[in-house]
């Protein structure tokens, strides 16, 4: 993606997903957590379940259990946010609270959870 300033402080970028020019602010996002992108293309088709919003790895002795959540940033002499698409993991029975009421819009609980997402290399 990349950005080009205009004289009224607005910002237009190029989205990598869709190829369109955007003018408001891109959500930074991971497609998948870290432990997925650390494994071989052989694991990741035998072992994973990922979709944009859940992802499971089912080990011989375990399954890792990861959710992608929305960090928002107050950026300071703007109205707009900056968000991050984030993935941490979750106890089996956090995981299944959540997916079980990812629709349901009056759930608010909260959940423990380890980030999982780091850039690329």
């Amino acid at each position: 993606m990349f950005w080009k300033r205009k004289k009224n402080k607005t910002a237009e970028f190029k989205c990598s997903e869709c190829g369109k020019v955007h003018s408001e602010w891109p959500a930074l996002t991971f497609k998948s957590p870290a432990n997925y992108d650390f494994l071989s293309d052989k694991e990741k088709t035998e072992l994973v379940k990922l979709d944009s919003d859940f992802c499971e790895i089912h080990y011989e002795d375990q399954i890792d259990r990861f959710v992608r959540v929305t960090l928002i940033q107050k950026v300071n002499d703007t109205c707009e946010n900056l968000d991050y698409g984030l993935w941490v993991s979750l106890s089996e029975k956090s995981y299944s609270d959540y997916k079980s009421n990812f629709d349901n819009e009056n759930h608010e609980t909260g959940y423990f959870g380890w980030l999982c997402s780091v850039s690329s290399p």
